[in-house]
C-alpha cells in the first residue's frame, strides 16, 4: 500500500498491511500536510517513510521500518509504537517520539540504526540471553546489565 498524496491524508481504520509506504510529497514535512494514521495499524513487512511526514497512532505495530532522508515519522501524542525487527533512519530523516513509548519486542536479533531520541523506550526481546538482554525502561541513558562471571 502506498500513500502518495501531496496534501494532508487521513487513514482512519485499524488496518493490517504487509508492506506500506508513506510518500507524501508536500513541500515541507509537517502537521499541516502529513499522512495521519488515526487508529492503530500493523505492518507485517517493510514500512518506509519515503517523503513527507507520517503521524502514527498509538498501538501501531511494525516488523521493520525505514525513515528516508528528508522524511519524518512522528508518534501521535503519548503513543505506544512497537517494532519487532528493526528501525533505521537515514541521515537527514526524522523521528518524533511525542512523549510516547517505543517498544522493541522481537523474538530475534533486532537493530536500531540512526540518531534517534526516544522519550520512553522498552526492550522486550524474548530471544535475548538474560546476561545481555537490556531489561531497562528509561528516560535517559540506558545500558545493558553487566555480564555475570
Amino acid at each position: 500500500m502506498v500513500f502518495n498524496g501531496t496534501d494532508k491524508q487521513l487513514v482512519d481504520g485499524s488496518f493490517m498491511f504487509h508492506d506500506v509506504e508513506f510518500d507524501n510529497s508536500a513541500a515541507e514535512p509537517g502537521d499541516e500536510a502529513d499522512v495521519q494514521v488515526a487508529r492503530a495499524m500493523s505492518a507485517a513487512g517493510q514500512t518506509t517513510v519515503k517523503s513527507g511526514q507520517a503521524t502514527i497512532a498509538s498501538g501501531s505495530q511494525f516488523r521493520s521500518a525505514v525513515i528516508k532522508a528528508g522524511a519524518r515519522m512522528k508518534a501521535a501524542p503519548n503513543a505506544r509504537l512497537s517494532f519487532s525487527k528493526y528501525l533505521t533512519m537515514e541521515t537527514g530523516g526524522g523521528f518524533a517520539a511525542s512523549l510516547g513509548t517505543v517498544v522493541f519486542n522481537g523474538t530475534d536479533k533486532q537493530l536500531v540504526d540512526g540518531s534517534f531520541m526516544f522519550h520512553d523506550v522498552e526492550f522486550d526481546n524474548s530471544a535475548a540471553s538474560p546476561a545481555t538482554k537490556p531489561t531497562c525502561r528509561w528516560r535517559g541513558p540506558c545500558r545493558p546489565p553487566a555480564r555475570q562471571p
